[in-house]
């Protein structure tokens, strides 16, 4: 679980990181018409701005009706479409330069993180045993740092293999994480009914 933690952290960190760098230096001065207000001109660093802003209302505006809707809903679903939405998400904006493509794009991203951040931390909460849930909190929170550190070595990698090398290294990231949780999620069931039948 930790693991798919790590690969998830790393690729959430990259909007600060790589992608922020490779807008900074790609992505050309865009002139929004806006209806009778005065036309303006978005660079890459307002762009990463714009971003943040837009994953920001969105978390803001849905969460409380997301939560209400994915308790109808197989979690383990959730969890995967959420990753799929993300990474998706990701993905696109690490090689596109049009604005309104990155917009939808990010909004696609936003919607998938408020559908496995929450489902991520319910599994936890029923797989994590209380006698060694605060041990395994503070591996979890190693799990955020070790993310936010292969993060940033997301610029680097990024200058060898460029912006496309770098989607295409998101969405194996994203398959990885997929398959390491749906293996620690058949590892638990597997010693939950172990438990049960033992107890019989």
């Amino acid at each position: 679980m930790n693991n798919s933690g790590i690969l998830l952290f790393s690729i959430m960190n990259q909007i600060t990181n790589y992608i922020a760098v490779r807008l900074d230096q790609e992505f050309p001065i865009t002139q929004i018409n806006l209806w009778k207000f005065n036309d303006i001109y978005i660079d890459g660093l307002r762009m990463v701005s714009i971003i943040n802003l837009e994953n920001t209302i969105v978390v803001l505006v849905i969460s409380v009706m997301s939560i209400k809707l994915l308790k109808k809903y197989n979690s383990d679903s959730i969890f995967y479409l959420g990753i799929i939405l993300f990474v998706g998400g990701i993905s696109v904006i690490t090689i596109s330069n049009s604005f309104w493509v990155i917009l939808v794009a990010a909004l696609i991203f936003s919607v998938g993180e408020l559908l496995y951040v929450p489902m991520r931390q319910t599994l936890l909460a029923d797989i994590v045993n209380e006698q060694a849930r605060s041990s395994y909190m503070a591996i979890n929170s190693l799990s955020i740092q070790m993310g936010r550190i292969s993060g940033s070595l997301g610029i680097i990698l990024g200058a060898i293999i460029g912006s496309w090398g770098m989607s295409v290294l998101y969405i194996v990231l994203g398959i990885a994480t997929i398959l390491l949780f749906n293996r620690s999620l058949k590892l638990y069931k597997y010693h939950k009914s172990k438990h049960k039948v033992s107890n019989l």
